[in-house]
């Protein structure tokens, strides 16, 4: 799903977020941060055509985010259907659902037409050594079925 507009605030978060979503699959993405922080937060958290609660269980592991120090060292940190990750269809068929990823935030909705298109965008919060440079975060896929939609990331200072 492409985001209809501009997005430059989810609330008082300032983000650059991408129209259209960096699909995840097969591939790692590496997104470079050269700055410390004490939160990431991950916009996106996605996944289409399948994904929790339509076509995968609760618990599965799909993902997995890297935080890549410049000290070498690393944090990691596995993303799970339902907890971090959902469909980005708010609908299955003609039916409306509410997919929800516990330990994540529904930071958008938006339609293309009212009646056959729903999607959401969901942000991940992820704290992390704010004393250690942030190099790069790498999102690795886990299962190269499932295609994983990230928007964008926002550090904290």
């Amino acid at each position: 799903p492409v985001l209809p507009i501009e997005v430059k605030n989810i609330g008082n978060l300032p983000v650059e977020l991408l129209q259209k979503p960096y699909v995840l699959s097969s591939t790692d993405i590496v997104i470079p941060v050269n700055k410390t922080s004490k939160e990431l937060y991950i916009i996106g958290n996605t996944s289409m055509p399948k994904g929790y609660p339509v076509e995968c269980d609760y618990g599965d592991k799909v993902a997995e985010y890297i935080i890549e120090y410049a000290d070498g060292g690393e944090d990691r940190f596995v993303a799970v259907n339902g907890e971090d990750l959902t469909t980005a269809t708010m609908l299955h068929g003609s039916s409306r659902i509410n997919p929800v990823a516990s330990n994540c935030i529904r930071a958008i909705t938006f339609s293309y037409d009212k009646n056959f298109e729903w999607y959401l965008v969901n942000v991940k919060k992820i704290e992390v050594n704010s004393e250690r440079k942030i190099k790069n975060i790498r999102i690795h896929s886990l299962d190269s079925s499932y295609n994983l939609l990230i928007y964008g990331i926002t550090a904290v200072v």
